[in-house]
């Protein structure tokens, strides 16, 4: 029957929103969009976009150094160097349209270049 049905259907959609949302917390960032990350996400950690990819990443800065030898296909050496941490995948209303995108073409934001540990 129809209420048999949408019982199921009911049920269905709590545990897609349970499983999605375990280990994860709901956000503002400062520019105030909502998102959805790791639980292990602290202030001050960067939610970004990376190329290539369709989702939004949180990264921590780890250090930053002046002087870190880089191999030869990735640039060069004796440059300011940002080592940043994979925190975990997240999901902010937006990105997932191009919002970054359309933010370095629109001069809004610059792209960073960062070295991933």
């Amino acid at each position: 029957s129809d209420t048999d049905y949408q019982m199921e259907a009911d049920c269905q959609f709590k545990a897609t929103i349970i499983e999605t949302t375990q280990y994860h917390s709901f956000c503002r960032t400062e520019e105030g969009y909502l998102a959805l990350v790791p639980d292990s996400t602290r202030p001050g950690d960067v939610l970004c976009a990376l190329y290539g990819g369709c989702t939004p990443f949180v990264v921590r800065l780890v250090q930053r150094t002046t002087s870190i030898q880089i191999e030869e296909g990735f640039g060069a050496s004796n440059q300011v160097n940002v080592l940043m941490e994979l925190v975990g995948p997240a999901y902010a209303y937006g990105f997932m349209d191009g919002l970054p995108k359309h933010w370095l073409e629109e001069g809004i934001r610059k792209e960073r270049r960062f070295i991933l540990v």
